[in-house]
């Protein structure tokens, strides 16, 4: 399954950049379609599985639409699938949930929530508040919930001229990923910060490995194909000016190159045989701009989306096909496309449109599953066949 950036920036489909410079949200000037692979031109045929006209969408919930979260307002924010089973677990801000294969019911299991990652005995979880001089990192429950227990640690401040904090984690196969800040106050005046990525098995821990260490802001991990793509900020403090190093999961060697470099924009995703890349808006080329799919070594290209990542973004994928949604203005239909080499883009489902946002996409061994929120207070998982 992919590994995606969802932890600081929970990437969203229609952007404000979208509607000025490309005339909408949509991925392709004929209709919204994304780009055939190797075009590079945002058109290509859309396929089908779809309704035919805005609001007329095929939709079949996994279980029946409601609220979540205490006053009903909070979303579903990541859809994992038991390949074995067929139960699809969820989270909501603060809780986990399960809806049984064949039950078309959501049952809550564990008073945690938000990212999550499935194991084949138990749920993994970004760790929680520090204690014992130790900072949790990641911690598990078993598949039917209970409490939890910490698996990893990092060591917390013993001075108080010194705070350490956690801000992301990512769990890739047997290893977790994490990005720590070191706040040192120097004087009254002048705190220094330090910034570091760590990694270690999950699965039996050791002491952490540092992959890198800077004094600039970092954020965004991506791990794959034995590479880590971090962000870090390269402007002024808080100008949101970044660039993404590339980084040997291995050993910690820093590339030469950044990804903006070697693949002309940020790697916002990624498995075994693809980047997934984010390519900013270029007034005298925008052509250029959007997601774009590429090999490792940057061959292969094929433009998925006409407009670049600008606050959020799903994604995920399974064996070479990736699934993403996208909807070419306010108000139209969610498209739910499948993109991979040999096939290119297809249209496989979408979600009636209005008053509806999506917040996570998840493709299992047959289904894509995508989360919706209706009306601000109706939440719901949509399933479309592959």
């Amino acid at each position: 399954m992919a590994q995606a950036t969802k932890k600081l920036f929970h990437w969203v489909s229609c952007s404000v950049a979208a509607l000025l410079f490309f005339g909408g949200c949509g991925g392709g000037a004929s209709g919204g379609a994304p780009a055939a692979p190797g075009s590079g031109d945002g058109t290509g045929g859309t396929g089908g599985g779809a309704g035919s006209a805005t609001g007329q969408c095929a939709e079949v919930p996994i279980f029946p639409a409601r609220g979540f979260g205490e006053d009903n307002f909070d979303v579903i924010r990541q859809i994992r699938v038991d390949e074995a089973t067929g139960d699809v677990y969820f989270s909501d801000l603060h809780e986990l949930f399960v809806v049984r294969a064949g039950t078309g019911m959501a049952q809550k299991i564990a008073a945690l929530g938000d990212q999550f990652w499935l194991t084949s005995d138990s749920v993994l979880f970004p760790g929680g508040v520090a204690s014992g001089g130790q900072i949790p990192i990641l911690l598990a429950t078993g598949r039917a919930g209970g409490d939890a227990s910490v698996l990893v640690t990092t060591p917390d401040s013993t001075t108080a001229g010194d705070v350490f904090l956690k801000t992301e984690v990512v769990v890739v196969g047997d290893e977790v990923t994490w990005i720590t800040q070191h706040l040192h106050t120097a004087s009254q005046t002048t705190v220094n910060t330090t910034y570091f990525v760590h990694k270690t098995s999950w699965r039996s821990p050791g002491a952490p490995q540092q992959l890198y260490m800077g004094t600039r802001d970092l954020q965004g991990i991506v791990v794959a194909a034995g590479k880590l793509y971090v962000s870090e900020e390269i402007g002024d403090v808080n100008s949101f000016d970044y660039q993404q190093k590339i980084i040997d999961f291995g050993t910690g060697a820093v590339d030469a190159m950044t990804s903006q470099d070697k693949y002309g924009g940020e790697v916002v995703a990624a498995d075994e045989a693809s980047l997934i890349v984010s390519r900013g808006v270029d007034l005298m080329h925008p052509e250029a701009a959007g997601v774009f799919r590429v090999a490792m070594d940057g061959s292969g290209e094929a433009r998925l989306l006409q407009y670049p990542v600008v606050l959020a973004f799903h994604i995920d994928s399974r064996a070479g096909t990736w699934v993403f949604p996208d909807k070419k203005d306010i108000g139209a239909d969610e498209i739910v496309y499948a993109y991979s080499v040999p096939a290119g883009v297809r249209q496989v489902g979408c979600a009636n449109g209005a008053n509806t946002t999506v917040h996570a996409i998840t493709l299992g061994p047959t289904d894509v599953f995508l989360s919706i929120l209706r009306n601000e207070t109706s939440a719901t998982i949509l399933r479309y066949p592959l």
